[in-house]
């Protein structure tokens, strides 16, 4: 399985962090900044470049906003949600 690590420390919006984390995943240019955006590219595929399986770990969560901690938290459920419904293996961690 892949491993892509994403380091937080300096993110302050959920803009920062997809800013981050679509260019990992291969995804375009018109690629939206949301959960739904992000959800359909990596369970329905075929619109990333790396496809399941993968794992994202998240380096720094701990520290940032609680906006945007409470974005990441979310993100991690929609890809365990996602697991369950789609069988594919993607996994969002989230470290101190």
């Amino acid at each position: 399985m892949i491993e892509f690590e994403l380091h937080a420390a300096a993110w302050k919006s959920s803009d920062d962090f997809y800013q981050a984390l679509l260019p990992v995943l291969g995804a375009p240019d018109w690629h939206g900044h949301n959960l739904d955006a992000l959800e359909d590219s990596i369970f329905a595929g075929e619109i990333n470049k790396v496809d399941p399986p993968f794992r994202i770990v998240v380096y720094g969560a701990s520290n940032l906003p609680v906006s945007l901690k409470a974005t990441l938290l979310k993100t991690a459920q929609m890809f365990k949600e996602g697991r369950r419904v789609s069988g594919a293996d993607a996994y969002l961690e989230l470290r101190p």
